[in-house]
């Protein structure tokens, strides 16, 4: 069995719910203990207002606007950083309201050849129908969801396409889906609790998920079953 390890990786937090941009600022976060305050120091700042927010600091980079906020990072090694900054921040923000949330997870793996990047495509469409219909035809992008045992959350998603930035690459994204309220129950708040309570609980699992999703993608398919 191969080893499948990603030439290029990113790890997100995406939340739904009722945010003020302003004052998410790396001063904020420094202010908070939740960042160094050399980190808050040279971060690069592209907008903090009402409206919008977007920064990058240490290992993560934040975007929030008033219905959606998202915390990302592709450095390996501030996966479970991007974990515990998000549980520290909304452990702070107690009482922001959180309706629903996402946990993302976007790599980028080279195959060894051109073969095998072939190989994925013909595994998971087969091309005798569709070179019926169309001269050359290739996998564009392959999407499958169903539930997660032991995952809280209600759907996860994992999508196989070629790769925008690895040659010969195949891009793998996986999305578990989280509604932790409905919008009759936003205006109560109070659902911050609940989100850093799930993100706790599934994190671990869900990193090792991502493992066994590539794993079982290229293993089926570069198998003599996708030859």
């Amino acid at each position: 069995m191969t080893i499948f390890e990603p030439e290029i990786e990113g790890t997100s937090v995406v939340a739904i719910g009722g945010f003020n941009p302003a004052i998410f600022h790396p001063s904020w976060f420094a202010a908070n203990n939740l960042i160094r305050q050399e980190e808050a120091d040279e971060a690069t700042v592209e907008h903090v207002t009402p409206a919008i927010s977007t920064f990058e600091v240490g290992l993560f980079r934040v975007q929030v606007i008033p219905e959606r906020l998202s915390f990302e990072t592709e450095d390996p090694s501030g996966i479970s950083p991007l974990k515990d900054l998000c549980i520290a921040t909304f452990s702070i923000l107690e009482h922001t309201p959180i309706r629903a949330f996402g946990l993302n997870s976007n790599r980028h793996f080279k195959m060894h050849s051109v073969d095998d990047w072939h190989k994925i495509g013909h595994y998971f469409t087969p091309k005798a129908t569709w070179e019926k219909l169309l001269d050359e035809p290739g996998m564009e992008r392959v999407t499958i969801q169903g539930k997660k045992a032991g995952s809280a959350a209600q759907k996860v998603s994992i999508r196989v396409e070629p790769s925008s930035r690895c040659e010969n690459g195949v891009f793998v994204n996986i999305n578990q889906h989280y509604v932790l309220s409905d919008d009759s129950k936003l205006a109560e708040g109070g659902t911050s609790e609940e989100f850093t309570n799930t993100l706790s609980a599934d994190w671990d699992a869900f990193i090792e998920f991502r493992s066994k999703v590539a794993q079982t993608v290229f293993d089926d398919a570069l198998s003599e079953r996708g030859n």
